[in-house]
């Protein structure tokens, strides 16, 4: 620290001046830098988040999302259903945002009072499913209000679905290798 306390101006004993000056000038230059790159560091610490947890969606801007595919080459994202995080699987093959009976319940909804009169036909065979509106589906900074979905009975999903009802709201849905792209 001796070049840069003499740069700044310390001179601890000598004539009085107080060696913590040069201190909280430096540190105030580094707030600036640290303020004037935000956007950088944000990105940069979105980047990383994508690297190691891949369900977690990054907001290049507000009206874009990008996911990375999941090791098994799915795209796993991290949803926000009426205030309440969900793990989805984007499937683009279904018609409606489709809910487990577990994450139903889990957002309030109880699968005793719904009405099953909905067929789906899925890669495991026909499920029966209950139609119901979600208030808000949020991924990333992108968010779909009154987005249709179904409830599926019993255990006729292993996972919910984020479908065709949200992301048809959206203006791109754009695969790029092992990254769906999303805007809005």
């Amino acid at each position: 620290m001796f070049g840069l306390g003499k740069l700044m101006g310390d001179k601890p004993g000598v004539g009085g001046h107080d060696p913590w000056k040069g201190r909280l000038a430096f540190g105030a230059i580094v707030l600036v830098a640290a303020y004037s790159f935000r956007d950088e560091f944000r990105m940069l610490g979105h980047r990383l988040l994508g690297e190691v947890v891949p369900s977690a969606p990054l907001s290049d801007t507000p009206s874009q999302v990008a996911l990375r595919a999941s090791a098994d080459g799915h795209f796993h994202v991290q949803a926000l259903i009426n205030g309440t995080n969900v793990r989805l699987l984007v499937d683009t093959g279904a018609s409606d945002v489709a809910l487990t009976a577990s994450d139903a319940r889990r957002l309030g909804i109880d699968p005793a009072t719904l009405r099953f009169d909905r067929i789906y036909n899925t890669a495991n065979g026909q499920v029966a499913g209950a139609r119901v509106v979600l208030d808000e589906v949020t991924v990333g900074s992108l968010t779909v209000r009154d987005v249709a979905a179904s409830v599926t009975q019993g255990d006729g999903l292993s996972q919910s679905l984020l479908g065709m009802s949200f992301l048809r709201e959206l203006s791109t849905v754009q695969f790029d290798g092992d990254r769906l792209i999303l805007r809005q």
